[in-house]
């Protein structure tokens, strides 16, 4: 018997004529990651996810490659990291002299949809929603690198749990 997503792309199958791509990503408040699915319904195999290993930039220069990315960003002299470099920056604050909502953010999600503004940030850091905006836009831009098919559509997965405002925001 087919799997009911083999039944869903067989019911799709006469009405869809190109191959379709769609990025889906997890926006985590400890990491997130970023996969893919394409699928040309003229194809019989089915579409097989792909999950995209992202190259971060650590803080001396260096790069570290993996498929979850810390839901880090840092701001370290007007030069953004996001991920793995930005955990190392948090795990060393000191040393760069880095001040949480200032220059360093992290945990951020729990903030979005809150009227939470971070009033010591430069621009474009300035609340939760901006902040998840950097870790998406590193996300799409690392993952375009890899295949750059223009996605028909884009999903962020989302709590259960959130509200209104937090699902606006995130869209947002």
């Amino acid at each position: 018997m087919p799997s009911m997503f083999t039944q869903l792309l067989n019911q799709y199958r006469n009405t869809i004529t190109r191959p379709i791509h769609v990025l889906g990503i997890d926006l985590g408040t400890t990491n997130s990651v970023i996969a893919e699915l394409v699928w040309d319904p003229n194809d019989d195999q089915e579409p097989v996810a792909n999950c995209f290993t992202i190259s971060q930039e650590m803080p001396d220069g260096t790069m570290y490659t993996h498929e979850l990315v810390p839901s880090v960003v840092a701001n370290k002299n007007n030069k953004c990291f996001v991920g793995e470099g930005a955990k190392q920056l948090r795990a060393q604050v000191n040393d760069y002299g880095l001040t949480e909502h200032k220059n360093i953010f992290y945990e951020v999600k729990n903030d979005i949809g809150v009227r939470l503004s971070y009033q010591l940030a430069p621009d474009s850091y300035k609340n939760a929603a901006e902040i998840s905006a950097h870790i998406l836009s590193f996300l799409y831009n690392e993952a375009q690198k890899q295949n750059n098919i223009d996605p028909d559509h884009i999903v962020i997965t989302v709590p259960a749990s959130f509200q209104v405002a937090q699902r606006r925001d995130t869209l947002k």
